[in-house]
């Protein structure tokens, strides 16, 4: 009883925080704290988070990154951030013995991140709105985790896009400018078609 308690009122926060930090971005006031940020730290503090969640849901986090030490300027808290509700979204749409994959890429000006798994899927008809605030997916939750990151990616002058096929897994990529600029034009959400993950 005691775990799920605990789990329950660490949803509960994380919720709180969200609507904290979505509240933020709409008033203007969420400011990005700049700094050089390497992208394989941030994803292995993130999986180091989830990792007793993901042993006890037997769910693979592998790290894949072509080069390591690769920095970009950006909010490090909120790459994290954007990190950890990628990877969480993923765990809850595998099943026991998937695997979530993570990893990133910077070519020229522009950095990729992504986070990629081999769960359910996302059906043609959800995959437009799956970034919008308050549209949960099969796994419940408030719907709140994703648009965040569609925002916060946004705040760095980048945008999302989305690959996914129902049976065949999901991948989430986030464009990101290698130094963030609150100036910078984003285009809509894009999506594609699968990668057959």
């Amino acid at each position: 009883h005691m775990s799920a308690i605990q789990s329950a009122s660490g949803q509960l926060a994380k919720l709180i925080d969200d609507i904290l930090d979505i509240a933020a971005i709409d008033a203007g006031q969420l400011e990005l704290e700049l700094g050089d940020v390497r992208l394989d730290e941030m994803a292995e503090e993130a999986c180091n988070l989830l990792a007793s969640r993901a042993e006890h849901e037997s769910i693979r986090l592998n790290l894949a990154f072509a080069e390591e030490g690769a920095a970009i300027r950006a909010d490090s808290n909120r790459i994290k951030q954007v990190l950890y509700n990628l990877i969480t979204n993923a765990m809850d749409h595998v099943d026991a013995g998937g695997e979530v994959e993570i990893g990133a890429r910077i070519e020229g000006n522009d950095a990729c991140l992504w986070v990629n798994d081999d769960g359910r899927g996302i059906a043609p008809e959800r995959q437009a709105k799956i970034f919008e605030r308050f549209e949960s997916g099969e796994g419940g939750g408030a719907g709140l985790g994703l648009a965040l990151v569609n925002d916060i990616v946004r705040l760095h002058g980048g945008w999302v896009e989305l690959e996914s096929e129902p049976g065949k897994g999901t991948t989430v990529m986030c464009h990101l400018p290698t130094t963030a600029s609150g100036d910078h034009s984003a285009p809509e959400l894009e999506l594609k078609g699968s990668r057959g993950a």
